[in-house]
């Protein structure tokens, strides 16, 4: 599987998902100009930003590429420790970088991490994207409720009872099957958005 193509400066510049490969190809020819091997699974196509190839890696780093030749310019591990999972039958951090790198003003940003439920939540990173130099990060983390939180005037503690299979709580229209393992109220990390001004996380 291939991620979707960025084109400029006369390359197309994408990634073998499962091979964790970063490809560029002369734009005119379609040969390959060069190739890069990262440590695991690459989602999302690479940012382009000023002769530079950003992308994230599923082993919980960023890396930065010269979009010229391929060589590594820069490579930030964004994972908090060297910790691993096994997903899509591929070893990787518990904090991979999924989605593409964002440059927004000057500024690269990415989350590290699964989701504001899992493993202590995800962490969003600023970078100088020319030198990988950090600017400033962000922990986002879901609190997990607690039996007795919520009380009523009665005394009694609030808990909501999980009830798969009947109508789904988010848009009422269908059975919800999942309900027993939902994570509602958290984010979980995908591909970063900006309206030119501020970045979004789903």
């Amino acid at each position: 599987r291939l991620t979707q193509p960025v084109a400029a400066e006369g390359l197309v510049v994408l990634a073998s998902i499962d091979r964790g490969t970063v490809y560029a190809l002369d734009r005119k020819t379609g040969r390959k100009a060069w190739q890069f091997l990262a440590g695991g699974r690459i989602d999302s196509p690479p940012a382009l930003y000023q002769g530079l190839a950003i992308f994230g890696c599923a082993d919980g780093s960023v890396y930065c590429l010269s979009l010229s030749d391929g060589t590594l310019v820069w490579r930030f591990t964004a994972a908090r420790s060297d910790l691993r999972t096994v997903s899509y039958d591929q070893v990787e951090s518990l904090w991979p970088v999924h989605g593409s790198v964002l440059v927004l003003n000057g500024v690269a940003y990415f989350g590290a991490g699964r989701s504001t439920w899992l493993d202590g939540g995800i962490d969003l990173y600023a970078l100088d994207p020319g030198t990988g130099r950090l600017l400033h990060t962000a922990r986002h983390a879901s609190r997990h409720p607690k039996i007795n939180e919520g009380k009523s005037r009665a005394g009694k503690g609030h808990v909501r009872k999980v009830a798969q299979n009947l109508s789904d709580y988010k848009t009422h229209l269908q059975p919800d099957r999942s309900d027993s393992f939902s994570m509602a109220g958290g984010a979980r990390s995908d591909v970063l958005v900006s309206d030119g001004t501020n970045v979004f996380l789903r």
